[in-house]
This record gives structure tokens, C-alpha cells and sequence, in this order.
């Protein structure tokens, strides 16, 4: 997403406890406080990143750091009286930094969603007003204490479009009125509220013409508020009497943003572009600084830059922000997708341009001793640059944005994540450390996927390119002829041989990732959501907009029947097929049997498609879905709130493993490695962590510790159940010694004694076909494969009836097994995780029991996945 769009998004749109068990996991709490200490097996430790910031609880690395960075969009920033600490306002929060570190001191506010925005000339106090997409009304502007993290006030009733303090920090101004220069109703009068920030007491209301305003800053002395805007003017108005006493006519231009110089002498803004068109239009800010003496109103000078006409027929580059040094020598200012330059004011010399391809946004203001600059680098992570050589005074390697996409290497050692201006890092996903990078998208990467041996990586962008880098070497290989694949994800199938890719909304791509070649174009009525491969890779699905999964056969591309994900009652009608932001979020899974549909913060459900069941639903979840994810075997998936929490569900039971709180955005992309025993995040907070599923260490179990285990096993509590899992993971030797007597191969049936009942379904007489259909319900699972065999040959419409009533009741039996059931799978995932010779020899004779039964089936899968 590009800055300008981010932007667009904070304008119109709007500790969890952990479970902690037997020296395994214990809970740090949030993410932004000191770490407790945790066990590592009998060993303390507190968990840092590679920055020495902690990590919060299960996490064993972050990807990049938390250091000057914000989850959202950056809105102000100003430094305190002795410049030793930095505050800054984001979409998501306040945050408090020490100017020589970087390190986070303090946050607050959480979830503020600003539309507008002031700080005070020393950082002491924050005012803002949320948008009315969050807070359904207009006002109160909230005023904060942001050396204490204390609200101190709310403050008026109405929607304010422009705040302001006076240079002493004690008043505080709030315009409301039109803030629209191409709006066609001009006959609304506006007002300014100004209140005294110590007392919260109004202090005077201010009452003028219609005219639109774009912006306002007090004057040096705080007796006179400035407004720019349309009709290339600056009204000065007197703040006691609310009486316009002055004017400046026929400015240059129109004011955008305005700035008056510490002494108050001189005043700098930038000009107004409108596009006017069919009575709206478009505005943004221009191509020129205009300096001016407020005594004359003389312009003294002008700063321009080349126009760069954009798609809205507006200058594409313009200035973004401006900032006066404490002495008022120096003027600076950055352009949106510019770099930063300072000027002489006396002179109008350009001392420096910090052109180093940063995209600088999010604000600007100069440290009380004149030496740093502090501005936004790409919209939400804080620099400090020297004001004189433009060097960075704090280093703080990582992303400059939030994830936008991510890949694991199958031996999980290795993760690649993608952010907004197009890089692709490499990361050790055990110590957090940077191994290089990938430079060439010119925008947004939103889709990337690693080969099975980890050589060879392929990256799709907004810039319309699908890539194919060479790993060893470090650079591109080749370039994929794909068409549209804006905001595309890709996919690689288990056998690593062909790469799905939605393009031009209604086709999925497959490509060999390995030669480039295109192996098939497959059409869908409807836009393409989301992709999956059959564990054997001899199916690729596609989910669609108006609910179809299509199915191809692989690898010949033959079209296969369709399935259909039925619309949710709390789903509103598909009234757009092809919107390409459909209603919800839709994951499927990595076989493509199940479906996990979650729509804000109002549900999550999972469905068997083949079934036609629902298997999992919640309702009134604690904020909206940001992301879902299935683990690679199936049993699992996660899921994530906006806040950044996520939520490990244990699909059998219905219940939560566990809860990872950590990052402070939006988790947008989510990642199992191969094994399933770590999960990788991606955040809007601009950094990835790597955690830890299964926990570490080793440890040796009682008799009495063993047997709890056992019961514990079959709790339909999955997070006490979990609990039990690690235990037995840490120590293998004595988990054997627990399971191996306790779980035997199922033993089969007489398969002609099933047949005999499934005849008898058929019975002329009710009392036989009853007892025949009683039998076959204690049988349950063991005689599924008998009963699909006999519906698959077109029985008689009784037998039909019954064989289907017997499958359906299996069916939801597996999905919500009994405690004896529960327990033997979590035994066996037990065995998995272990993956010893000794584990793989007992899933290997519980794979031998009987067909139908759910613990043969699921042995023999985990052996399969274990190579046996």
C-alpha cells in the first residue's frame, strides 16, 4: 500500500492471560513491558531480540525491530525540553522514545484512530480527535499528559478538523467547519473552540465568514491565531475579541500547510493544489515553499521542485511537511515521495539534501538544540537524522514498513519477509539477525513463496512483475510473463513443482518455478481469493468470489467438479462477485477440505466443504480477523485480531491451545514451517516473530507426572491438554514409556458381518432394518469404508436414506470426538512432534490397525508425514 493510500485508510476508516504449565511456557505479559524471567527446561532466561529488546512469551526472534516504529501511520512527532526523549502520535498510539537509543519508554493511547492531530512546541501535551469512522460522533477532543501517559481532558462535543497549541503549550485551538476547498457548500460558518489546557475551561469561541481552512497555527505570543486556506489568504484573528484584525491578500497561492517561525516574524507554507470537477474534485499539497514576512505580508521567497503530473491530474511529488528551527535560521521540509532539504531563511541557500531514497512522511520537527531532525521515514517509523551532515544519530536496521509478505524455509531456519517500498529481507529465524536483501519491486511485494530446497525464491508485486530470484547467488533469475497480478499471493504446490498465481482477477496461473514455463491458464467465473494444493499435489483449488472452490486435476489441468462454501446466516448477500475486497477473510486449507471464513470481529467458521459442514464457529470475537492460517497437517489453525493477539485453535476439539500476544499492529500474513512447530507473523508494526509451538528444553517425568499427563490428555480443555502435549515433548523417553502400553492398533471387524447389516438396511421388514441400522451406529468409523463403498453403488432410496443418516453421524462424531478419541490424537501428534525411531515404530503399528478407524488413519498420516 503506498503512503498516500495509508494515509487515505487513517482518514476514512476507522494483557491477555497465557497458559502456563510444568516449567514449560510462563507468561512475560505485554510486549512493551520488562520481561519476567521464563524456564528454558530448568534454566532462566529473558528472551531478547537482536536490538536487546525483549520478546514477549513463545517468541524466540523478532524480524527487525521495535525501535522507532509505529503499527500505523505516523501523525506528529516533537521532542521534550531537554531533547533527550522523542514523543510521537500514530494511528495506532503514543509512544516515548529515548532520542539516543531508540528504545520505546513508554506507550499509550492505544487504538486512538486520529483524524486530527497537535502537539505542543515542548511534547508535553498531545491532543487529538478520533475519526468518526471509530467514534460514530464528533468529538471530545482527548488531551494527554505524554510525559505521564495520563488523559487529562476531553474536550468539546463536535467534530474537529484542525487542532492546535499555542507556542507556551497553555491554549489549545480546535477548528470545526469546512476543511474542503473544492466542496461546492460554502455558505456553512465555521468555528474555532480554544479552551485552556491546564483547567479544560473554555477560553473563547471564535465565529468568522465562510471560507474554507486548511490550516492554523497560534502566533509567537499566543494572542493571534493565523488561518490559511482557499482565496489565497491568511486571516489573523485576535483570540481574545474572536474579531479578524488582520488579513494578507493575494498570496501566491493557497495555503496547504502553515508554520510560523519562533520569533514569529515570518511564516512558511505550502502552496493548495485543486482539481475541481463536476462540483468536487481533488486537492493535495503542491509543488512550492512560500517564505513570508508577516509584517508585510511581502513573500520573501519560494522553494519549488519540478512538476510531476499524477493520474488525478494534481502534482504527484509535492511538499509534505515543514519545520522551523528553534532559532528560526533554518527551514526544512520534505517531499511525500522526496527527499528531505534544509534551507537558509536569510539566505534562502540550500544547506542539505538527504536524498538517500527514503519516502519521508508522517511529520517533522527539530530538536530544541537545533542538531537533530526528526521525520518520518516511510509513514510510520521515526527518524533522527543530524541536522548539519544528515547521517542517522540512532541506527535502526529492519523494515521501514509494515509485512506485506512472508516465506519459510522447510527446514524453518530461513524467512524472507517483504514490506512496502518493494525489498525482500532474509532473516536467521533463530537469532532475528539480517542476512541481506533483495532489491528490484518498485512497489508493494504482496505475495512470496520458497522452494522446497530453499534455493530459489519467487516474489510477486504491485508493480505488476512475478519474479523469480536466484538464492545462491543473490539475484534475479527471471521474470515470469503473468499479466495482472495486482495484490496477487502465490502458492507452490508440496512437491515443489508448480507455482499457482491469480492473474487478471479470473485466471490462475501455473508455472514451473524451476524452467519459467508456463504450464497451464485456468479460467474462474468469478474473482480469484484464495488457492490451495491437494496434499499429493494432484489437485490445485481455487476459491472464488461468489463462493465456488474450482478444481483442476494436475497435472493435465482437466477441470474438475466444483464445490460450493454456502453463504453464512451473518453474511450479508454477494452482491459483487468480482470485488476485489469480498467479505471477510477466506483461508483454505492446505488439502483444500476445509474453509475458514471469518467477517470482522462478528464470526469465524470453519467448513467442510466435502461434508457441506460446519465443523467450528464463534461468534462476538474480540476485534476483527486480521489474518487465518491452517497448520500444514491439518489439526490446527490460527488466527489473529487487529490488535495483533493471535489465537492457536485446535480444530477437534473447538477449543484454544494457546494465546501469543506480542505485536502491536495488525498481524496481516501468518506461516507455519513445514514440521508445524513454529509459526512466523507478519505485522503492520513492521516487524515478523519467529514462536515457538512446542517449547524447549528437556526434563524426565514421575510415574505420578506421567499419569497426569495421561488424564490430562483427554480434557476437553485443548489448553490444559496442550499443557500435557509439551510435557511429554520434553521428555520423550519417559513419554513412550507412557504411551506405548496405553495405545494399541484397533482391532478390525468381520467385514461380512458389516455387509450383512448393510444389506439388511434394506429389509422388507422395519424391526430388521432397525436393529441392522443400531449395530451400525456402535460400529460408527469402522464401518465408514463399507458404507461409502455401498452409496456408491446406487442403492435403493431406503438404503440411501439410512447409509447417509449413519455417515452423516460419523462425520460429526469426527468432529466432535469423545474424550477417549481426543485423547489418542493428541497422543499421537505426541509421537509426531518426538519423531524418534522409537515414536516412528509405534505410529507405524497403530497405522496397521483397522481401515475405518480415526486412530489408524491418523498414525498412518503421521507417519507418512514423518517419511515412514
Amino acid at each position: 500500500m503506498t503512503i498516500a493510500n495509508r494515509k487515505a485508510v487513517w482518514i476514512f476508516i476507522v494483557v491477555l492471560a497465557m497458559f502456563a504449565g510444568a516449567g514449560i511456557r510462563v507468561y512475560h505479559g505485554q510486549a512493551s513491558e520488562p520481561p519476567k524471567a521464563a524456564k528454558d527446561g530448568n534454566a532462566l532466561h529473558s528472551p531478547r531480540d537482536a536490538f536487546g529488546d525483549s520478546l514477549p512469551s513463545e517468541a524466540i526472534a523478532r524480524l527487525g525491530t521495535v525501535r522507532l516504529r509505529h503499527a500505523d501511520y505516523l501523525r506528529a512527532i516533537r521532542f521534550f525540553p531537554d531533547g533527550k526523549t522523542v514523543v510521537s502520535l500514530g494511528g495506532d498510539e503514543m509512544r516515548v522514545w529515548d532520542a539516543a537509543t531508540g528504545r520505546q519508554l513508554r506507550h499509550f493511547g492505544a487504538g486512538l484512530s486520529p483524524w486530527s492531530v497537535a502537539m505542543s512546541a515542548d511534547g508535553q501535551r498531545v491532543a487529538f480527535d478520533r475519526n468518526l469512522a471509530v467514534s460514530g460522533k464528533g468529538g471530545p477532543v482527548e488531551v494527554w499528559d505524554a510525559a505521564a501517559g495520563k488523559l487529562l481532558h476531553k474536550l468539546g462535543s463536535q467534530h474537529y478538523s484542525l487542532l492546535c497549541f499555542s507556542p507556551d503549550g497553555k491554549r489549545l485551538a480546535a477548528f470545526t467547519g469546512i476543511d474542503n476547498p473544492v466542496s461546492a457548500a460554502v455558505d456553512h460558518p465555521w468555528r474555532i473552540d480554544v479552551w485552556d489546557v491546564a483547567t479544560g475551561r473554555s477560553a473563547a469561541k471564535l465565529i468568522g465568514p465562510s471560507e474554507c481552512v486548511m490550516d492554523m497555527r497560534f502566533s509567537a505570543d499566543g494572542k493571534t491565531l493565523l488561518l490559511g486556506g482557499s482565496g489565497k489568504a491568511i486571516s489573523l484573528c485576535d483570540v481574545a475579541s474572536g474579531k479578524e484584525t488582520r488579513r494578507l491578500r493575494d498570496l501566491p497561492a493557497d495555503v496547504h500547510t502553515l508554520v510560523v517561525s519562533p520569533r514569529g516574524d515570518r511564516a512558511a507554507f505550502i502552496d493548495l493544489q485543486v482539481k475541481r470537477r463536476n462540483g468536487g474534485g481533488n486537492w493535495a499539497p503542491g509543488r512550492h515553499v512560500i517564505l513570508m514576512d508577516l509584517r508585510s505580508g511581502v513573500e520573501v521567497r519560494r522553494w519549488s521542485v519540478p512538476a510531476e503530473v499524477g493520474a488525478a491530474g494534481l502534482f504527484a511529488n509535492g511538499w509534505w511537511h515543514l519545520a522551523f528551527s528553534p532559532d528560526g535560521r533554518k527551514l526544512a521540509a520534505c517531499q511525500k515521495d522526496g527527499p528531505v532539504r534544509v534551507w537558509d531563511t536569510a539566505t534562502g541557500k540550500e544547506i542539505r539534501i538527504l536524498s538517500d531514497g527514503r519516502i519521508h512522511a508522517g511529520g517533522m520537527t527539530f530538536s530544541p538544540d537545533g542538531r537533530t531532525l526528526a521525520v518520518g521515514d516511510f509513514g510510520q517509523v521515526l527518524r533522527l537524522i543530524d541536522a548539519e551532515s544528515g547521517a542517522d544519530r540512532v541506527t535502526t536496521k529492519g523494515h521501514r514498513g509494515g509485512v506485506t509478505a512472508l516465506a519459510v524455509s522447510a527446514a524453518g531456519r530461513t524467512v524472507f519477509t517483504a514490506v512496502e517500498d518493494g525489498t525482500i529481507h532474509r532473516w536467521d529465524a533463530r537469532t532475528g539477525r539480517e542476512l541481506g536483501r533483495l532489491t528490484g519491486h518498485k512497489q508493494e511485494v504482496t505475495g512470496l513463496t520458497l522452494s522446497a530446497d530453499g534455493r530459489t525464491l519467487c516474489s510477486v508485486s504491485l508493480d505488476q512483475s512475478l519474479r523469480v530470484w536466484d538464492l545462491d547467488a543473490g539475484k534475479e533469475r527471471r521474470r515470469l510473463e503473468a499479466g495482472n497480478v495486482s495484490a496477487a499471493r502465490l502458492s507452490l504446490s508440496p512437491d515443489g513443482k508448480t507455482l499457482a498465481v491469480p492473474s487478471n482477477s479470473k485466471e490462475l496461473l501455473l508455472f514451473n518455478p524451476t524452467t519459467g514455463e508456463r504450464l497451464h491458464r485456468l479460467a474462474t467465473k468469478t474473482r480469484i481469493i484464495t488457492v490451495a494444493f491437494a496434499a499429493d499435489a494432484s489437485v490445485v483449488m481455487a476459491l472464488t468470489g461468489d463462493h465456488t472452490i474450482c478444481r483442476w486435476e494436475m497435472p493435465t489441468g482437466r477441470r474438475l467438479s466444483d464445490l460450493s462454501l454456502p453463504l453464512d446466516g451473518d453474511e450479508p448477500p454477494i452482491d459483487d462477485p468480482d470485488n476485489r475486497f469480498p467479505e471477510g477473510i477466506f483461508v483454505l486449507s492446505p488439502v483444500g477440505r476445509l474453509v475458514a471464513h471469518a467477517l470482522n470481529d462478528r464470526f469465524l467458521r470453519v467448513f467442510d466443504v466435502g461434508a457441506r459442514r460446519e465443523v467450528y464457529r464463534t461468534v462476538k470475537l474480540p476485534s476483527n480477523v486480521s489474518m487465518i492460517a491452517f497448520a500444514p497437517d491439518g489439526r490446527t489453525l490460527v488466527w489473529a485480531e487487529r490488535s495483533g493477539i493471535i489465537h492457536w485453535l485446535e480444530l477437534t476439539s473447538g477449543s484454544e491451545r494457546l494465546r501469543l500476544p506480542g505485536h502491536a499492529g495488525p498481524v496481516k500474513h501468518m506461516v507455519f514451517t513445514t514440521d508445524g512447530k513454529q509459526l512466523v507473523s507478519g505485522s503492520d508494526d513492521a516487524t515478523g516473530l519467529v514462536w515457538d509451538l512446542l517449547g524447549q528444553g528437556a526434563t524426565t517425568l514421575s510415574a505420578e507426572q506421567r499419569d497426569a499427563c495421561w488424564t490430562d490428555l483427554a480434557d476437553k480443555d485443548a489448553a490444559r491438554a496442550y499443557r500435557a502435549m509439551c510435557r511429554l515433548m520434553a521428555a520423550p523417553a519417559d513419554a513412550l514409556i507412557l504411551l506405548r502400553p496405553r495405545l494399541k492398533a484397533i482391532e478390525g471387524v468381520d467385514e461380512k458381518r458389516i455387509a450383512q447389516r448393510i444389506a439388511a438396511l434394506d429389509s422388507d421388514t422395519f424391526a430388521v432394518r432397525e436393529k441392522a441400522t443400531e449395530e451400525l451406529q456402535k460400529l460408527g468409523e469402522l464401518a465408514e469404508p463399507a458404507l461409502r463403498k455401498a452409496l456408491a453403488s446406487r442403492p435403493t432410496l431406503e438404503m440411501s436414506r439410512r447409509v447417509r443418516g449413519l455417515l452423516d453421524e460419523i462425520g460429526q462424531r469426527q468432529w466432535r470426538p469423545s474424550a477417549e478419541i481426543l485423547r489418542q490424537l493428541r497422543a499421537v501428534e505426541v509421537l509426531e512432534r518426538i519423531g524418534t525411531p522409537e515414536a516412528r515404530a509405534l505410529l507405524e503399528a497403530l497405522a496397521h490397525g483397522a481401515a475405518g478407524a480415526r486412530l489408524t488413519r491418523e498414525a498412518r498420516a503421521a507417519a507418512q508425514r514423518l517419511g515412514g
